[in-house]
């Protein structure tokens, strides 16, 4: 049961997060197909994107130059406006190539000047065959797992998620590490970044489980004798 609990998990969370960085993707294709996109409305696409995509908290324009020129919404994110993006080893380690492979980037998950912490998608842009900046998605991990992950498995389950060994999600009291007899370990891939995801049931999950297996012994038994008894008949 676990460990198809992890399995679904792992891919729903692949999949949703899959499709968000698509819809910004379309946003980048609208771009390129007017040769850029005016100030104002530019403005009022990404703000519906933040407003329906949950987890979406920023969505920015980067510059061919790499700096931070429109953020949407501006309020809270002033201090990104102008900011070099390659300016923390993290984000110019993830951004080398991006614009020449012309596929989405996605940094590690990181502590952004805005006080959260987040990953970032980058979609790049052109103008023909000219590199014109990205576009920008900035999706805090803890409000974008946590609408994803069900009321039901949040109460069954401890869950962890990491990347290279650093914790940046976790739905229990402490977040501790877990290494019971009842983990379960899956890696889950987000385009180029791979997360690892830990699932652990709790401790009265596990109870309720054991308290039903007498009766599903039971049962299954009696299954397996009433099938041979007319097996033995009709032979």
């Amino acid at each position: 049961v676990i460990t198809e609990e992890s399995r679904k998990l792992e891919q729903f969370l692949a999949f949703r997060v899959h499709e968000k960085l698509m819809a910004l993707k379309r946003m980048g294709q609208r771009w390129e197909a007017a040769g850029g996109t005016p100030e104002a409305s530019w403005r009022a696409d990404a703000r519906n994107y933040t407003e329906q995509l949950t987890g979406l908290r920023v969505v920015e324009w980067i510059d061919p130059t790499y700096h931070v020129r429109w953020a949407e919404p501006l309020a809270g994110n002033e201090k990104a406006i102008g900011l070099d993006i390659r300016f923390d080893e993290p984000r110019r380690k993830a951004l080398e190539g991006a614009a020449e492979k012309k596929s989405i980037t996605i940094t590690p998950p990181l502590d952004l000047v805005q006080g959260y912490k987040a990953f970032i998608g980058y979609i790049p842009l052109y103008k023909g065959s000219t590199f014109d900046g990205f576009i920008a998605g900035i999706f805090s991990t803890e409000s974008l797992l946590k609408d994803m992950i069900g009321e039901e498995m949040k109460a069954n389950y401890a869950i962890r998620i990491s990347y290279r060994g650093q914790q940046f999600f976790h739905n229990d009291a402490t977040g501790t590490q877990g290494a019971g007899p009842w983990l379960v370990e899956r890696p889950i891939q987000i385009h180029d970044k791979k997360w690892l995801l830990q699932i652990e049931p709790r401790r009265q999950f596990v109870r309720k489980q054991l308290t039903y297996m007498p009766v599903i012994v039971l049962v299954s038994g009696l299954l397996i004798g009433g099938l041979l008894s007319l097996t033995t008949r009709y032979v």
